[in-house]
């Protein structure tokens, strides 16, 4: 016999939060975020009903699965699960891209501002697609330490890029009215999509680390480090911190002496330019776990 959704709940199937605490499945509440994206793109009550009964028979599928198994339901999973089955339908109708856009949104205004504590969309977040809003979730939107919620919208994004550039002409003699107009300016044309600075700058501006520039040039000396931090060891923490804080990375590794040379200080041979190249290589693959986005070279 299926196990409906609503059966599953009733039994106690619980879901992990994306701050790792666990809470009840809650129907109503999916029914109800699902139906006003439906709705909201301008589809009918039908549409929402098809896509709740399709959507419903699979989470309950999943959830019979992981009671079977042991494992746990996740809010990651449930949210996949109705973003997927809303661009399925895109074929069909091009407003379920809205519709899904939507859904996103609702996500990202409840943890900015609270369950209940917004009424209305942002014109400037419903100019960007669902594609787009998936990429600044993953990568540029800032995010609580602990619980891994999310601190500001899209258009709040573009307001810290706006103030934080703006700021720095305040050193170069502008009054804090021409500040603010050179802000404003700015974010017009960040928020119209006309205007967009690198990654680096979208990801630190206005934060602790404010390190905007994308592409970072290395220099790589014949030693193991020198008193002006230049050293092939100066060159891989470098490389380390600029990579974890999103920029990319260049070297020149031609200064390094060629395998079997001797080496004057030691005694001993050296390992040539390839063993190092192989040496930031792996430091690369290691910074891509915890930095903001996979290191490049």
């Amino acid at each position: 016999m299926t196990v409906t959704v609503s059966r599953v709940a009733e039994e106690g199937v619980m879901v992990r939060k994306r701050d790792g605490g666990l809470e009840p499945f809650n129907r109503e509440k999916l029914e109800e975020s699902v139906r006003k994206a439906v709705l909201g793109a301008g589809l009918k009550e039908d549409d929402a009903a098809d896509l709740l009964g399709s959507l419903l028979s699979e989470l309950g599928a999943k959830m019979r699965g992981a009671a079977e198994s042991g494992a746990q339901i996740t809010t990651r999973l449930i949210s996949d699960t109705v973003e997927r089955s809303m661009i399925e339908r895109l074929v069909g109708n091009p407003l379920w891209e809205e519709a899904a856009k939507r859904y996103v949104l609702a996500r990202l205004y409840n943890h900015v501002h609270g369950k209940g504590g917004w009424h209305a969309f942002d014109p400037v977040d419903l100019r960007l697609t669902y594609n787009a809003l998936k990429v600044l979730e993953a990568r540029y939107l800032l995010r609580e330490p602990e619980s891994q919620r999310f601190r500001e919208t899209p258009s709040m994004l573009f307001r810290r890029v706006a103030r934080f550039l703006a700021s720095v002409e305040e050193k170069y003699g502008k009054s804090p009215e021409e500040v603010r107009r050179i802000e404003e300016e700015f974010y017009r044309i960040l928020s119209e999509l006309r205007f967009m600075p690198n990654s680096p700058t979208l990801m630190n501006a206005g934060t602790k680390l404010g390190v905007l520039s994308a592409c970072f040039v290395i220099p790589v000396r014949d030693a193991m480090t020198t008193p002006r931090g230049d050293g092939i060891m100066d060159a891989a923490r470098a490389t380390a911190l600029i990579q974890q804080q999103g920029g990319g990375t260049g070297f020149d590794f031609s200064e390094l002496r060629p395998e079997g040379d001797v080496v004057a200080s030691t005694a001993g041979v050296a390992s040539g330019p390839l063993s190092f190249m192989r040496l930031f290589d792996t430091l690369t693959e290691v910074i891509k776990q915890g930095g903001k986005r996979r290191g490049a070279n």
